[in-house]
């Protein structure tokens, strides 16, 4: 009886110690210096990997994550990251993003998807960080006041998303486009104007404009396109969470992106309102005028 019952007391020891050490539900240690985490870029979009790229150095430039994780990046399909271990992805703008996210979904990991062009359905495994379709249509609307408007027939898949929710009457003196410029001149053949709104634009001085002369000390070039930028802002939301989180572990990330969050990005301010994973973002209103791209608001 006696050794039963010390066994037993031994059995309480044990899952006291277990419990206080938080099991396997709560976060990991907190990070400490020499600590990486490695992200997979998926395969397919040069511009989102080097904006990646170019924003990860700034992470670690500046301590890394928390202030000691350090980011590696590794470039692939999904299956051969998730062979090599990746658990935490940044996923295509366009191309292959529906079954890049499948793969990432069915392996319980947890990814970005840098530009929000209303393919995906919500997954609390996806995040989005770009500028949705409804939130263009309404910056546009909310600019010229909902009043009547010519809106341009759309040129691009995006344009065909957005136009939906535009909702504005026609004939008034604005001439509103459904498009988003990704370029910093404009669509060809869009009229004198011509008012957009889109993801970003690299205005002197604007942090956005930083980020295209940081990317110009790594690759001798500013970026081609907004690409790059949301690619950076993808990093950014993922290491937002994780610090958050105090883990890498994917339900642990995604967790904090449920929760609700703020992250300084390179386009605007990424936040993550709580109870979805679409961050609110602000658009950029752009406006044509002497055959270029101005910021209006």
């Amino acid at each position: 009886m006696r050794l039963r019952a010390a066994l037993l007391l031994s059995l309480l020891v044990v899952v006291t110690l277990l419990a206080a050490c938080g099991g396997e539900d709560e976060p990991e240690r907190e990070f400490q210096p020499g600590d990486t985490v490695t992200i997979g870029i998926v395969d397919g979009e040069r511009l989102v990997a080097e904006g990646a790229r170019v924003e990860a150095n700034h992470v670690n430039n500046a301590g890394g994550v928390g202030g000691a994780l350090t980011i590696r990046l590794a470039r692939g399909t999904v299956p051969d990251l998730l062979a090599r271990g990746v658990r935490l992805f940044v996923l295509p703008c366009r191309l292959d993003l529906a079954g890049a996210a499948t793969a990432v979904l069915r392996a319980g990991a947890f990814a970005v998807a840098p530009c929000d062009d209303g393919v995906l359905a919500e997954s609390e495994r996806v995040a989005f960080t770009g500028l949705s379709p409804r939130a263009q249509a309404e910056a546009l609307s909310d600019f010229v006041g909902g009043e009547a408007a010519s809106e341009l027939v759309p040129e691009t898949a995006r344009g065909k998303r957005v136009e939906p929710f535009l909702g504005l009457e026609s004939g008034g003196a604005s001439i509103v486009s459904p498009d988003a410029p990704e370029r910093v001149m404009a669509p060809l053949g869009a009229p004198e104007e011509s008012l957009f709104a889109t993801f970003g634009f690299p205005e002197p001085g604007s942090r956005t404009d930083e980020f295209y002369e940081r990317f110009r000390v790594v690759y001798g070039r500013r970026p081609e396109t907004i690409l790059s930028a949301l690619g950076a802002d993808a990093v950014n939301a993922l290491a937002g969470a994780i610090e958050l989180a105090a883990s890498t572990r994917p339900d642990l990330v995604a967790a904090e992106v449920r929760k609700g969050f703020e992250v300084r990005g390179v386009l605007n301010e990424l936040s993550f309102p709580g109870d979805t994973n679409r961050a609110e973002v602000d658009a950029v209103i752009v406006r044509l005028r002497d055959g270029k791209l101005r910021v209006v608001g």
